[in-house]
């Protein structure tokens, strides 16, 4: 029988606003570019990517949450089958989450580097293409809250959205604890969950 979900975060303070959303949480502290992926490599369940990112689109607020349908960086593009199932988890709790493509950097995009990835991504983070190295796409799920955007760069928003940014992502916390207890329980739509994700 397969593990219950891993949650992978970047950082402690994501960590923290992870369980308050989802106390019981079993959570891997992986680092800034998912340096430290003992654990995931090692977990034969789910493993859910949460913490935050930088949007790339105009429109987009800070708390906004954005469901990975595919991670892509220079030399990579892989789609994620679970990507419906989690937002549709989401949606159900009364989260506006929307799906879109994440960008993974090696590095913090700014200015003109964010507007040329918006092309081909909605999102940016730093942790997603390792994740994905590591544990594969049928398992990994992405969610990312947003703190900054193209009209408010990272410091400043940093500043101004970090408690919107954690009140969204202990929400979404707590509306993929309910999803995933609700799986072990039994008692999922097998079909919702064998549904591929959204473009």
């Amino acid at each position: 029988m397969s593990a219950g979900p891993l949650v992978a975060v970047a950082l402690g303070f994501e960590a923290r606003a992870v369980k308050a959303g989802w106390p019981h949480a079993d959570i891997a502290v992986i680092g800034m570019r998912a340096r430290n992926l003992d654990r995931v490599a090692a977990h034969d369940g789910p493993v859910l990517l949460l913490g935050f990112g930088g949007g790339l689109r105009a429109g987009q607020r800070a708390g906004d949450v954005v469901v990975g349908t595919d991670v892509r960086d220079r030399d990579s593009h892989a789609r994620l089958p679970r990507a419906r199932e989690a937002r549709e988890a989401l949606r159900r709790a009364g989260l506006a989450a929307s799906s879109g493509i994440v960008w993974c950097s090696d590095v913090i995009v700014h200015g003109t580097s964010r507007a040329k990835l918006a092309d081909v991504a909605s999102v940016v983070d730093m942790e997603s293409g390792p994740l994905l190295a590591a544990c594969g796409a049928d398992r990994l799920v992405v969610v990312r809250v947003l703190v900054d955007t193209p009209q408010r760069g990272l410091v400043r928003a940093s500043v101004l959205n970090g408690r919107r940014a954690k009140r969204a992502l202990s929400s979404a916390s707590a509306a993929l604890a309910a999803h995933y207890e609700t799986i072990s329980s039994g008692t999922v739509n097998v079909a919702a969950r064998a549904a591929g994700p959204d473009a």
